[in-house]
């Protein structure tokens, strides 16, 4: 893996952790449905006055953000392949939409 070929295995750990905490820290202070079960779904975190189209975006954006950083990463770091697959593959599974 790259992360622990380049840092090594603490921080790679230290990292999946803190994107661990990132994701609980968004499903907390982000307003959202669970679509799977759509007749329990309440919404869940703050209330916001945001319309409809405000909060497709922020999903469309917060759906997109892995991919366009796993993007930035691979050209900075010039190894387009490794980088890029992962994430691609990622985004196209079923559960991740």
């Amino acid at each position: 893996m790259p992360a622990i070929a380049t840092g090594g295995l603490a921080a790679a750990v230290i990292g999946f952790l803190l994107g661990a905490r990132l994701i609980d820290a968004a499903d907390q202070f982000l307003p959202h449905l669970h679509a799977e079960f759509p007749e329990e779904a309440l919404a869940e975190g703050p209330r916001v006055v945001w319309g409809r189209s405000t909060l497709l975006m922020l999903a469309m954006t917060l759906h997109n953000f892995p991919e366009g950083m796993a993007v930035g990463v691979t050209f900075g770091g010039r190894d387009l392949g490794s980088g890029v697959a992962p994430w691609r593959r990622l985004a196209s599974s079923p559960d991740s939409s």
